[in-house]
C-alpha cells in the first residue's frame, strides 16, 4: 500500500519492485488528482487507487479511482484505513493490526527534524478543525502502539517520532489542535 503518493522516482520504484510492488495507492487529498506521481506508480505496478468519497470524483475521467469509500474500509486482512478528516475532508490514516498494531499516519500528523509531533494544518477549502479534533479523538482510541515514520521517497523527509509514548502524542496533537483554534 502507498499512502499520500506525491514523489515518483525511477530508483525508488526499483526498490519497491524489489520488496514485492505496490497492490494499492490511497489518494487522500483531491489536490493529488492533478499530479503525475500517483498515476505513474499505478501505472508502474498495476496498483488499485482507493480515495474517500467526501472528494473523490464521480464518473470515469482521464484518471478514474477504482476504489471510493464511506467511512472506515479495511484494504487487506489487518490493514485498515481509517477516514481522520480534518487537515483534508479526504484524510486517512493506516492501521497495521499487528500485535501492538502500527499506525501510519499519511501527512494528517507531521513529525519534526526533532520527533515532535504535530497536526497538519487544515487545508484551505478543505480541512477543517472541528473534523480534525474529531479524528484526534478517534484516533486515540485505536489498538496502536507504534508510529510508522513519514517517509516521502526522493529524501525530502523521513522523520520519526521521538516523543513519550502514546500518551506524549495526544498531548503534543492536542497542543496543535489548540493553536489551530485560535486563529
Amino acid at each position: 500500500m502507498l499512502l499520500y503518493p506525491v514523489c515518483y522516482g525511477d530508483i525508488e520504484a526499483d526498490e519497491v519492485t524489489r520488496l514485492g510492488g505496490i497492490a494499492d495507492i490511497v489518494i487522500d487529498h483531491k489536490d493529488l488528482l492533478s499530479y503525475a506521481e500517483p498515476w505513474r506508480w499505478r501505472e508502474r505496478f498495476s496498483a488499485r487507487t482507493w480515495m474517500h468519497a467526501s472528494e473523490s470524483p464521480g464518473g470515469g475521467g482521464p484518471r478514474p479511482i477504482d476504489r471510493r469509500f464511506e467511512g472506515d474500509v479495511e484494504l487487506r486482512p489487518g490493514l485498515r484505513l481509517l477516514h481522520t478528516p480534518g487537515h483534508t475532508k479526504s484524510s486517512c490514516c493506516a492501521l497495521l493490526e499487528t500485535e501492538g498494531g502500527i499506525l501510519f499516519p499519511s501527512d494528517s500528523i507531521l513529525f519534526t527534524a526533532t520527533g515532535e509531533a504535530r497536526l497538519a494544518r487544515p487545508q484551505k477549502g478543505s480541512g477543517d478543525v472541528e473534523a480534525l479534533a474529531s479524528s484526534v479523538a478517534k484516533l486515540e482510541i485505536e489498538p496502536f502502539a507504534a508510529v510508522a515514520p513519514v517517509v516521502v521517497p526522493g529524501g525530502r523527509y523521513v522523520h520519526k517520532y521521538r516523543g513519550t509514548g502514546r500518551a506524549g502524542l495526544f498531548v503534543s496533537l492536542r497542543e496543535t489542535l489548540a493553536g489551530f483554534s485560535r486563529i
